[in-house]
C-alpha cells in the first residue's frame, strides 16, 4: 500500500485547513466582540489551556508520528485480522487510561487550576469560574485524544480528508454555543466551555463513522503487554514529550500570566492565534503528508546504513524551501499589518483600544517566530520517520528549558511581551537544533539552490513591504473605519501584497520546478 497523497488529497487537506482557520478567526472574533478581554475571558483561556494543548498535539499529528511508522514497518499491515486486532487493542488500552484520568481531572480540577494559574488563587471569583469550566472541559480532552488516535489510523490508510475536516467541527461547536447557549446561562462565558465539549464530541463521532466505512470499527480490548502496543507507546511517549515541550509555553505562560494585569492572558492568546493561521495552513498540511513519505523512504531500504539518504534529504529540502517561500512573506505581512489585523477583527465596545495595542505588539513578536515554527513541523517528523525519538526529545527538552529561563527573565521588564519573546526565541533555537542534528547524521544536506532562493524571496518580500508602507497601511487610523470599511481596506492590502510578492518572485526567475 502506498502512503503518498495525491495532489487532489493535498488540495483537499489544504482547503479544509483553510476553512478551519477561517472559522477559527470567526470564533475568536465572536468571543472578543461578545466578551472582550477581562476576568471571564482570562478564566476561559486558562481553563482551555489543557484542551488547547491536546488540540495542538492532535493537529500536529503526534499520534500519527507513533502509529504510522508502526503500521508502515509491519509487512503484514494489509492483513485485515492483524490490523483489526491492533486497532481493538490500541483503542481499548487508550480508553482504559482516559476514563480514570478524566474522572480524576474533574475531581481535582481546583488543584489543577492552582498549578496552571496560581495568581488566580487570591481572586476567588476568577478561580471558581476557571475551575467550573475546566471540569466541563475534562471529557473534551478525552474525546480529542481518541479523535487523534483514530485520525492516525485513517492516515495510515490514506484517509487524510476526514481528519483534516474534524477541526472545523470544534469551531462550529464553540460558535454555536456562543450564539445560542449564552443567553440561558447565569455566567455567559461558560457557554464557551460547553461549546468545546459539544464540538469535540462531534469530532469523535465523525472519526468513528469514517472507521465504520473502512470496516475497522474497534471492539476495545485492553492489552498493555501486546508487542505492537508497547512499540506504539515507546514511540508515542517521546513524541508527546518532545512536541508538548514546543508548546510548553501554553502552560508556562498561563502560570506567569496569572500574576499580570487582567487581560494579559487574552492579549497573548489572540496574537498567538493569528500566527497559527499560516502555521496551521502551511506547516500542518506539509507535515501530515510528509511523514508517511519519509517513513516509506526509510523502511524501503532499512538494511542500509543511511537509508535512501539522497531522496530522504531531497524530500526534506523541498519541503523546507516551500515553507520558506511562503513563510517569509507571511511573517513580514503579519508584522507590518499587526495593528490593522487586530483592530479589524476584534475592535468593539468590549475589546478596547488598549486591548488592540497590547495584542498587536504581541503579534509582531510572535510573527518573527513563524519561519521557525514551519521548519519544526517539517524537521520533527523526519526524526519520527526514522524512529529516532531520543534525539528529538533531548532537543525539545533543551528548548523547553530555554523557554522557561527566557520567560522568567523577560517577564519582569516586558510583562506579557516578555513571554512572547521567550516563545519566539525558543522556537528558533528548536528549529536550528533539529536541522543541525539531521545534517550531523547525514540525513539532510542543504541544496546549493538555497542562496539563490534566499535572494529572490528577500527581493520579493522587500517589494511587498514597500507596497504596505507607501500604500499607507501603517499611517491609516484604522479605528476610524467601521467593520466593513476595515475589512475591505485590509483585504486590498493583503491581496495587493500577495500579488506583488508573486509577480516579483516569478519575475526575477523563480520557477516551481526548482523545488520539485
Amino acid at each position: 500500500m502506498t502512503t503518498s497523497a495525491t495532489p487532489y488529497t493535498k488540495l483537499t487537506i489544504g482547503s479544509y485547513t483553510l476553512l478551519s482557520r477561517i472559522l477559527g478567526f470567526l470564533r475568536d472574533l465572536i468571543i472578543a466582540r461578545m466578551f472582550g478581554a477581562n476576568i471571564g475571558t482570562d478564566a476561559f483561556w486558562v481553563a482551555f489551556t489543557l484542551p488547547n494543548l491536546t488540540r495542538r498535539l492532535a493537529g500536529e499529528g503526534v499520534f500519527s508520528l507513533a502509529i504510522v511508522p508502526v503500521i508502515t514497518a509491519n509487512q503484514n499491515h494489509n492483513n485485515y485480522t492483524v490490523l483489526k486486532s491492533f486497532i481493538n487493542k490500541l483503542v481499548g488500552t487508550l480508553i482504559a487510561i482516559l476514563i480514570p484520568t478524566t474522572v480524576l481531572g474533574i475531581l481535582f480540577a481546583s488543584y489543577i487550576v492552582t498549578i496552571l494559574a496560581p495568581g488566580f488563587v487570591t481572586e476567588p471569583a476568577r478561580f471558581a469560574l476557571t475551575t467550573t469550566m475546566l471540569q466541563i472541559l475534562m471529557p473534551a480532552i478525552a474525546c480529542m485524544i481518541l479523535t487523534a488516535c483514530i485520525g492516525a489510523i485513517l492516515h495510515s490508510h490514506q484517509r487524510f480528508q476526514i481528519p483534516a475536516f474534524t477541526p472545523i467541527l470544534l469551531n462550529i461547536g464553540i460558535i454555536s454555543a456562543a450564539w445560542w447557549l449564552t443567553p440561558y446561562l447565569h455566567q455567559p462565558i461558560i457557554a464557551l466551555a460547553w461549546g468545546v465539549l459539544i464540538g469535540s464530541g462531534m469530532q469523535l463521532a465523525l472519526q468513528i463513522f469514517a472507521l465504520t466505512n473502512l470496516k475497522l470499527l474497534p471492539k476495545p480490548r485492553i492489552s498493555f503487554k501486546d508487542p505492537k502496543i508497547q512499540q506504539t507507546i515507546k514511540l508515542l511517549v517521546p513524541a508527546l514529550i518532545s512536541t508538548a515541550v514546543t508548546h510548553f509555553g501554553l502552560i508556562f505562560d498561563a502560570v506567569l500570566l496569572s500574576f499580570l494585569p487582567i487581560g494579559s492572558v487574552s492579549w497573548l492568546y489572540y496574537a498567538k492565534r493569528l500566527t497559527e493561521f499560516p502555521q496551521g495552513l502551511l506547516g500542518t498540511t506539509i507535515a501530515t503528508v510528509l511523514l508517511p513519505q519519509l517513513a516509506t523512504l526509510y523502511n524501503s531500504n532499512i538494511s542500509q546504513a543511511i537509508p535512501n539518504s539522497a531522496l530522504f534529504s531531497k524530500t526534506i529540502d523541498h519541503a523546507l524551501q516551500g515553507a520558506f517561500i511562503l513563510g517569509i512573506p507571511a511573517t513580514i505581512g503579519l508584522w507590518m499589518l499587526a495593528t490593522p489585523i487586530i483592530s479589524t477583527l476584534f475592535y468593539s465596545d468590549k475589546f478596547t483600544i488598549t486591548d488592540i495595542n497590547m495584542a498587536a505588539a504581541s503579534l509582531k513578536i510572535y510573527a518573527l517566530g513563524l519561519p521557525a515554527y514551519l521548519s519544526i513541523k517539517i524537521l520533527a517528523p523526519a526524526y519520527y520517520a526514522i524512529q529516532d525519538t531520543k534525539t528529538s526529545t533531548r532537543i525539545a527538552l533543551i528548548t523547553g528549558m530555554c523557554h522557561i529561563l527566557l520567560g522568567i527573565v523577560l517577564i519582569i521588564p516586558l510583562a506579557h511581551l516578555g513571554l512572547a519573546w521567550a516563545s519566539t526565541v525558543a522556537a528558533n533555537i528548536y528549529g536550528m537544533l533539529l536541522c543541525r542534528g539531521l545534517i550531523r547524521d547525514r540525513l539532510y544536506k542543504l541544496n546549493s539552490s538555497w542562496m539563490q532562493l534566499v535572494l529572490r524571496v528577500g527581493c520579493a518580500s522587500a517589494c511587498m513591504g514597500l507596497f504596505i508602507i507607501f500604500g499607507g497601511a501603517i499611517s491609516v487610523n484604522w479605528l476610524e473605519f467601521n467593520t466593513i470599511q476595515s475589512i475591505k481596506t485590509l483585504t486590498v492590502y493583503i491581496l495587493g501584497s500577495m500579488v506583488i510578492y508573486i509577480v516579483v518572485l516569478f519575475g526575477i526567475g523563480f520557477r516551481l520546478q526548482q523545488i520539485r
